[in-house]
């Protein structure tokens, strides 16, 4: 995927309410002028969230980049609901299919998943678009958007306490500063693990192979500077996709033995891709 998404994830919406934890206004004693309950800025939360991915929705789609085939969307939804009801979370998940050649999925607020056809023509089986899935969902579960808007929006704040004003470019320009780059790098390598872990545990609930999770991302780490969601973390992806994938085996090896015996690929997977191989030659 070209990089024209890169930095809209954080130029989308202002985050200076999640950043303050501010709640609609209403009338209040000074006692109870205190941090909002976790419950009130959970809702605060979703609200935020929605609104942000609705817009970028609208940034991302509005080229035409969607493929617009029912029964591929379909079977793709179907994969991510298994996913999800072994999932940790009452989220509800959309996934759409985007017509790029790179083998990559991402995820926005508001429960949007994004996977590329190149992604769907390059898995293997439905286990390992399953694993691309579950890390998608691990992310939204863990409002990791959300969290990284609300960081750069700290360091804007600093900026502004310290009169040194915003650089062009506004959020997106205080994440691209060095030094608050190389933090947002370490933080996006800490989120990856997480949704690595947390993915993992919904890819084996759901009944799938998780051997299937490290065989997608040897195939994935190449190419995952290309993730619109983060921006890039240097020169030095090849030694962290290989501590990535080090950790992810040994999680691998460490679950419970379940017998899984040779598998077929499913009727629906192949189906899928046949379907993409003649769609995309149109």
């Amino acid at each position: 995927m070209d990089h024209r998404f890169a930095w809209i994830i954080l130029g989308c919406l202002s985050w200076a309410t999640l950043a303050s934890g501010a709640t609609p206004a209403t009338t209040v004693t000074p006692d109870q002028a205190s941090i909002p309950s976790p419950s009130q800025r959970s809702i605060d939360m979703q609200r935020l969230e929605e609104r942000a991915g609705q817009r970028l929705a609208l940034r991302i789609e509005q080229s035409g980049a969607v493929l617009q085939d029912p029964k591929v969307a379909a079977y793709v939804n179907r994969v991510a609901k298994r996913i999800l009801a072994n999932s940790n979370s009452d989220k509800q998940v959309t996934v759409k299919v985007l017509k790029y050649r790179a083998l990559n999925a991402f995820s926005i607020p508001g429960g949007r998943i994004y996977l590329n056809v190149g992604l769907l023509k390059g898995v293997a089986s439905e286990d390992e678009l399953a694993a691309a899935l579950a890390h998608e969902i691990a992310h939204a579960t863990a409002h990791d958007w959300a969290k990284q808007a609300s960081l750069v929006v700290r360091w804007r704040a600093r900026r502004l306490a310290a009169g040194r004003g915003v650089p062009p470019g506004g959020l997106a320009g205080v994440g691209r500063e060095r030094s608050n780059a190389s933090l947002l790098a370490a933080w996006r390598i800490r989120a990856e693990e997480d949704a690595d872990a947390r993915g993992l545990d919904y890819l084996y609930r759901a009944g799938y192979d998780p051997s299937a999770f490290a065989s997608l991302v040897r195939k994935v780490s190449p190419t995952e500077e290309q993730n619109p969601q983060w921006p890039p973390i240097s020169a030095q992806n090849q030694g962290i996709a290989a501590v990535r994938l080090a950790t992810l085996e040994q999680r691998v090896g460490s679950l419970p033995a379940r017998k899984i015996g040779r598998r077929k690929r499913s009727k629906e997977f192949v189906k899928m891709q046949r379907r993409l191989g003649v769609i995309t030659k149109r």
